[in-house]
């Protein structure tokens, strides 16, 4: 009898997004499958765990306008994930929404990166991937609709024109010209 041979698979690949050098979001049509979806999990941990090296590695000052967003939509994903099983005021859900606070300074501050702003990331995205990775398909699915759907709402929002300014016929200073 032959012994039999045991190779080693490569691994499946699964969509995958960069918004980041450094950080990989899964596609949300990956939680349709039970496979890919396990694919997924251990994508999401790995590309998180760098990410979160990646985080402490930063120079103070450094634009970071991608990994922000990047962080962001993360946060949001698994905040929601909380929301929809009805653990919005869990500690895992409050430790996110801190988290997602840091990126909405970082934001505010230009993108500018500051040290301290690692921690409070680091710890949140931990919990992302737990809450993520704890969530049925069902939850991960429609998490990931809604942020899709935020992002599409919100790019409209700044891509759609406004109309300019009407201009106000005045008389300017020092002018002899006066209207009757």
């Amino acid at each position: 009898m032959k012994p039999r041979r045991t190779a080693l698979r490569t691994p499946v690949r699964t969509p995958v997004r960069a918004l980041a050098p450094d950080f990989k979001i899964v596609d949300r049509h990956v939680a349709s499958h039970p496979v890919t979806r396990a694919v997924a999990r251990v994508n999401l941990a790995a590309a998180v765990l760098d990410f979160q090296i990646h985080l402490h590695l930063l120079a103070d000052g450094a634009l970071v306008q991608s990994d922000g967003l990047a962080s962001a939509k993360v946060l949001a994903v698994a905040i929601r994930a909380c929301e929809l099983q009805a653990q919005a005021e869990g500690p895992d859900c409050r430790v996110m929404r801190g988290g997602l606070e840091a990126c909405v300074q970082l934001s505010a501050r230009g993108w500018r990166w500051r040290t301290a702003d690692a921690n409070a990331i680091d710890t949140a995205l931990q919990r992302a991937v737990q809450v993520y990775n704890c969530a049925p398909a069902q939850v991960q699915t429609a998490a990931w609709q809604y942020v899709t759907d935020l992002d599409r709402r919100t790019a409209l929002q700044h891509t759609t024109p406004t109309p300019p300014p009407t201009p106000t016929t005045t008389p300017k200073e020092g002018s002899t010209h006066h209207a009757t």
